[in-house]
Order: C-alpha cells, then structure tokens, then sequence
C-alpha cells in the first residue's frame, strides 16, 4: 500500500500496539450503510457525510494546542481558518479515496450486489487503516506542523534577538540516517535552506528546531559521507509534507497521495464548458487548497454556504478576542471598578482608550462585509496605526449620549477611519473600517506586510 509504506516504510499494514485516535464503531457503521445504499461510483465528486465529520473534527483538533498569534507576523492576517480549511479540504480528499476503495468492492464477479454482512466485511480492513492507524499518524503530524506554525512565527517575533535557527537530533531511539546530515545545522532563519529541509518533513520524524545567536554553520551538502540518500524520497520532503506551513498556510501538501496528480484527475473538478474551453488553451494549475469545486463539496456535505460563512466570521472574532485579552491591561477606575483597557495616543497626543468593545463592536458593524477579515486584522493592529490617526471631523452621536470623534490614518496602503466617543479628556474608540485600499494592484514597500490583506481575502 502506498499510503503504508509512506507513513512506516513497509508496504505492508502497520498494527500499532495501542491506537489512541479511532473512529466510533457507531460512526463507522452509519458511514458503511450510506456508502452500501448509495453505492457511489468512485469518480462520483461525493463526500460520506458521517466520515468526514469525524476525521475533520480529529483532525481539526491538533490545532487547539498551538498558541498561535491573532495576527500573523508573516502577514496581518490570522492564520487559523486558513489551517482550518486547509484540514478540511485534506479530509474531504481523505474520505473520498477510504469510500471510493470501498465502493470498488460492492459488486461480485457477476457484476451483482454483494449481501451487506459480506462486503463489510471485506471492507473493515480498509476502514481500520483510514480510521485507525493512518489517521492517528495523520493527527499527530498535524499536531507536529501546527506546533511548527506556532513556533515559526515566534522565531520572527525574535529574529532581532536570536536570528539563526538550529537544527536539533531526533528524539527517537531508532532515528533514520536522511535527517542526521542536517543535525546541529545553523543557518539564518532567512535562509533558503529552510524552505527545502526542516524537521518534520518526513512521516514521522521526531528532529526539532530551536532559535539560536550561535554562529551559523556550513551549508550540508547531501552528497559527501557518510550521510547517504536513503529515503525513496531522496533528501527531498516525503509526500504530503512540502513546504512551511507558516508560509504555504496548509498542514499538508497536495502531493499527498490522497490528492489527485492533477486537476483532470480529480473527481471534484466539473468545470462548465466555457472553463472547459479555457483549459484548451491555459494549463490549469492544481491549487486543491483555493478550488471552488472541493470547497463546494463540502459546503453541500456539512452546512450551508450561510452557515459556513457565520462559522469563519466566527473564527475571525475569536483571534481578534483573543488579540484583546492578551493586550488590554488590567486598570482600577475611580469608581474602584476593574477595567481592562489599553491606553494610545493619535498624532496629536489625544488620549484614545481601547477596550474589548472596540472588537466586538467593529465585529458587529463589519461582519457582512467582505473585507471581514483584513478589518479586524487591522483592528488587532491599532497600536500601529493610532499613533498616525489624526482627527478630521466630529460626528453627533444620534444614538448615543455623546459626541464622536472621527479619526483617519493610512496604514500599510490602507485608508482607516475609526469613530471614538468623545469624553472630553479623552475618548474611547468605538468602532473602525477600511475606508480605502489606497494602491491594490501593485507591490510597494511594504508588500511583505501587506500579502496579507491580499491573501486572506480568499478566506471570505
């Protein structure tokens, strides 16, 4: 089995000695009788509904350990719901491939449907590797590489401070020889090395990184020994887990086996004729991760597009929440009431307070628009640009006991107007917007910043 011999080096099939991460017999039987009574032919672009929520949820749960940043420092855009539906469009493949080898299997020699009892029978030993063996080895790679994501963005936060990264030994007691070439590396955390080798891009590898002010190392070179090339792979990454994934936003790769080698080989691709004709004279490039026909399956197969909508809006004010507990300090009001709140100054040395009210309330005002997530991004960034806001004109405050200071500030190309209630020696910041994205085309000084706005408007 392909999938076997990437994952434990044996074609054969891998028993643990103790699963931890299974699906429920109950799960699994509601999956084996819709895939019997249905009888999906494989190339049919359908998803088993009882499958993939229990995989995805899995799945989708080695990403509750990271503390990851509510802005990214590769961008200023929260990478969890790109991770998140980078998972899901994994398991929606995963799920596909695990049904469709079933599904091969429903009918006899004769071309006859087989009697339930037997083909599930036949079947089981399919469903023990997708949702036994396999998957707790998937799970704790995707714990793995979203523990990398976390880290790797606290690497740039103290690049200043510590700027190479060093390369530490596996941790196993039976490590393989391909990773030992790189042990005790150390190169700049800006160092192309780093985007064709890091710990973590074979199945199972238990090497780490650690950030470091020693100074850098040689380059290894894989051909001197005694250092051989021993992975099938070469000195290459193992299917499925090229690349960063603080860079490429998705856990795994599509080179993984369960994705097709191309876009004419996917059962999800069903383009109209007009793409059709297109693709007659533009190659189509495989990007599984930002494909609106896998992301269309599985909108049908979980909730509605409405529904799936409220769910990444959601995740957006959770990272924008989160931002606000761990930046608003802890103050004592006359009152002797405890207020958390963060004090910021505009251009003109006006007091200006942030509370969490700010967040929901620019939430709330926001989140039918479709620059959501570049808003509250830009919310979480208000101690960048408040310090450039300058007041342009006061507002009635209609329903409201007071009067609204309106604020403008151009940030990262962006035009910003935030509205805060006046209280005279100071005033609270209630709510902000993207008035204008001054230069959207092109790539100016700050492109490495601002990828990020034009990135994560995928997300929406």
């Amino acid at each position: 089995m392909v999938v076997n011999s990437l994952y434990y080096n044996s074609p054969q099939p891998f028993k643990a000695e103790q699963t931890t991460i299974s699906i429920s017999d109950e799960v699994l039987t509601a999956a084996l009788q819709s895939i019997y009574s249905q009888n999906p032919n494989p190339t049919t672009p359908t998803i088993e509904p009882h499958l993939f929520a229990a995989i995805s949820k899995t799945l989708l749960s080695a990403l509750k350990e990271p503390q990851f940043p509510a802005v990214s420092l590769l961008g200023i855009d929260p990478i969890l719901p790109a991770l998140r539906h980078s998972i899901d469009v994994f398991a929606a493949f995963k799920v596909h491939r695990a049904q469709s080898d079933m599904a091969a299997r429903l009918l006899d020699s004769n071309g006859n449907l087989k009697p339930f009892e037997q083909w599930k029978a036949e079947v089981l030993p399919i469903a023990s590797h997708q949702c036994g063996t396999w998957l707790e080895t998937e799970y704790n790679t995707a714990v793995l590489r979203a523990r990398q994501t976390a880290q790797w963005q606290q690497f740039l936060a103290e690049k200043d401070v510590l700027p190479n990264l060093k390369w530490l030994p596996s941790t196993s007691p039976t490590p393989g020889a391909d990773h030992r070439l790189y042990w005790n590396t150390i190169l700049p955390i800006d160092h192309p090395f780093w985007d064709q080798h890091r710990p973590g891009d074979r199945w199972n590898c238990k090497c780490s990184l650690t950030s470091t002010d020693e100074s850098p190392t040689p380059v290894p070179s894989e051909e001197e020994p005694p250092f051989p090339t021993v992975s099938p792979s070469g000195n290459n990454p193992h299917p499925g887990l090229a690349g960063n994934p603080a860079k490429t936003r998705a856990i795994f790769s599509q080179d993984h086996p369960y994705f097709p080698k191309d876009c004419n080989h996917c059962a999800f691709y069903k383009p109209n004729v007009k793409s059709r004709l297109r693709s007659l004279f533009k190659a189509q490039t495989k990007d599984c991760y930002n494909c609106p026909y896998i992301d269309g399956c599985i909108d049908r197969v979980t909730k509605t597009r409405k529904e799936k909508k409220h769910f990444k809006n959601q995740a957006i004010l959770e990272e924008a929440i989160k931002w606000a507990d761990t930046h608003l300090k802890e103050y004592i009001l006359d009152n002797n009431k405890k207020a958390y709140r963060l004090y910021l100054h505009d251009k003109e040395g006006n007091t200006v307070v942030i509370n969490k009210d700010y967040i929901n309330e620019t939430y709330s005002k926001n989140k039918r628009n479709r620059k959501l997530a570049k808003t509250m991004s830009l919310a979480t960034m208000v101690e960048e640009w408040m310090p450039l806001a300058k007041i342009v004109r006061t507002e009635d405050g209609i329903h409201h006991s007071c009067n609204f200071l309106v604020f403008e500030a151009t940030y990262l190309d962006v035009t910003i107007e935030a509205k805060a209630r006046d209280h005279g020696a100071y005033s609270i910041l209630h709510t902000m917007r993207i008035k204008k994205l001054e230069n959207p085309p092109e790539r100016t000084a700050n492109a490495a910043d601002m990828s990020g706005l034009t990135n994560f408007s995928s997300q929406n």
